[in-house]
């Protein structure tokens, strides 16, 4: 489902809720994707209910940000 919101693509430590509540409140003017370093099946993590990516889904980093339209990069 796309929007008409920038997507943040977020490399974050997501298991650090108490850090990543801060960051959902950027969800107002962003689409945020986190990116997860294992397969969905290896990992579950503690984000709900944001979009989730996992590096071994694409060749290249250049493939995430150009398949996503990444307009923002959010480095933990």
């Amino acid at each position: 489902m796309k929007t008409d919101k920038p997507v943040l693509l977020c490399i974050w430590n997501y298991y650090r809720t108490d850090h990543t509540e801060y960051l959902i409140e950027l969800s107002k003017n962003f689409d945020l994707i986190f990116l997860h370093d294992y397969e969905p099946s290896e990992n579950s993590g503690c984000i709900k209910n944001y979009k989730k990516i996992f590096w071994n889904n694409y060749s290249t980093p250049y493939e995430i940000l150009d398949k996503l339209d990444v307009s923002k990069i959010l480095f933990y």
